[in-house]
């Protein structure tokens, strides 16, 4: 008798054993699946996982460089003025300090083999114009820069293991992919192989075959990357004012989006002030990627040749720009035109110092023009190509010169960045 009621405790014991198991099991469940500030935040810890090593730029300027030339500058001296750079010099990182993206194009090769050395080579690589001749450079004076098909399996492999791979190897922290545009800007169509013409697109600006296989390749290089590294970036440089399909179906497929046209379009002579309308499309593009969390980098080449020669007007519109977007990971390259011969350089401006502090408000207007307040001081944009505007403070501030300003005349397509008098 007694042996029986050892065994049904027994019993007892391991059916409560069982239940307590099995309840906490569900609890578990129902805790993980009805808390959404968990799940909110593994997918934010995955994007700032990406972003390892770049630096935060909540508080005052933060500065980049696209391209470096060692042969031009010696990179100790970018080391404290700079914490980004797009293409460094020969794929090599400079410094810890400085966050790298690797240049690797979209379609055409990094080095400078040769159009006839991919003909012999790997022919049916090579896209052509829908006259089945012409190959669809993206520039006929660089022949070097040889079309490749990104739809090919071989061509996004060699990528991989030719460029993406060593150059991360090499300590960069990232990949910087140029030229990622769903149009088909360079009039692609088709390619040869094994003497049959194979169409791939229409060759039409607008062409959603193009437009599809773009996305698709963003899409395969992005998990390849974070696949190979978790760590790595994705860095695409994206004309967000002339694409905004682009930047709208691409950007999720990037860590970091680098618009080299900013807001001086690229530097034309004259033309070198993105204003009205087009300004604020510009600026709106610019402030979803942000709120996106992924890093920015507000690239702005003058018309000049020469440092000296870029005025602080100039200056003071690209930083007064730069404010107003300012996320946690934004940049700012201000450079002198690509055809210079001091481009790919770096040189340091007073206004890149001024202790603004961190922003305590978004983009807002007033007296006609774009505002935004920061913990030590104002950010001011009049995007108008057409109206200066009178402005009043309630306060004193001082210019970046250092003069006090009660009120100011901003004149059109013009930036002013104020300090909090003391």
């Amino acid at each position: 008798m007694a042996q029986k009621r050892v065994l049904i405790l027994i019993l007892l014991l391991l059916a409560l054993s069982t239940l307590l198991v099995i309840t906490l099991l569900v609890t578990s469940l129902y805790i993980f699946k009805s808390n959404p500030v968990e799940q909110k935040g593994s997918k934010g810890n995955a994007q700032k996982f990406s972003l390892a090593g770049l630096a935060d730029t909540t508080e005052n300027i933060h500065l980049g460089l696209v391209f470096n030339n060692m042969n031009l500058q010696d990179p100790g001296e970018l080391v404290g003025k700079i914490q980004y750079l797009w293409g460094p010099y020969n794929h090599q990182p400079l410094d810890t300090s400085i966050y790298t993206s690797a240049y690797v194009p979209l379609d055409w090769p990094v080095d400078n083999t040769g159009f006839d050395w991919w003909k012999a080579n790997h022919p049916d690589w090579i896209v052509y114009k829908c006259d089945k001749t012409t190959p669809a450079f993206v520039d006929p004076a660089h022949p070097y820069a040889v079309p490749l098909d990104i739809s090919n399996r071989a061509v996004r492999d060699f990528q991989m293991n030719t460029y993406v791979i060593p150059f991360l190897q090499k300590g960069n922290n990232s990949i910087g992919f140029d030229n990622v545009e769903l149009e088909n800007y360079t009039g692609k169509c088709g390619i040869w192989r094994n003497g049959a013409w194979i169409p791939l697109y229409n060759g039409n600006y607008h062409d959603p075959v193009y437009a599809h296989e773009v996305l698709d390749w963003a899409k395969e290089m992005y998990r390849r990357i974070h696949q190979y590294s978790p760590s790595a970036g994705v860095a695409f440089n994206m004309d967000n004012l002339a694409s905004p399909a682009s930047y709208q179906q691409l950007v999720p497929y990037t860590d970091i989006v680098l618009d080299e046209g900013g807001l001086t379009n690229f530097g034309t002579a004259g033309k070198n002030y993105i204003t009205d309308n087009q300004w604020l499309t510009q600026i709106q593009a610019i402030q979803n990627i942000i709120k996106l969390g992924k890093g920015f980098v507000l690239n702005a080449y003058e018309p000049e040749t020469s440092y000296s020669d870029i005025s602080s007007q100039e200056v003071q519109w690209n930083v007064s720009n730069y404010l107003l977007i300012k996320g946690q990971h934004t940049f700012l390259s201000v450079s002198v035109n690509p055809r210079s011969q001091e481009w790919q350089t770096f040189s340091d401006r007073q206004e890149y110092h001024v202790l603004i502090g961190h922003p305590i408000s978004d983009v807002y207007t007033s007296q006609g023009v774009y505002m935004r307040m920061y913990s030590n001081g104002l950010a001011i944009v009049n995007p108008s190509s057409t109206n200066s505007y009178h402005l009043n403070f309630n306060r004193s501030y001082q210019d970046v010169q250092g003069n006090a300003i009660t009120s100011f005349t901003i004149g059109v397509h013009s930036g002013l960045i104020l300090l909090n008098g003391t």
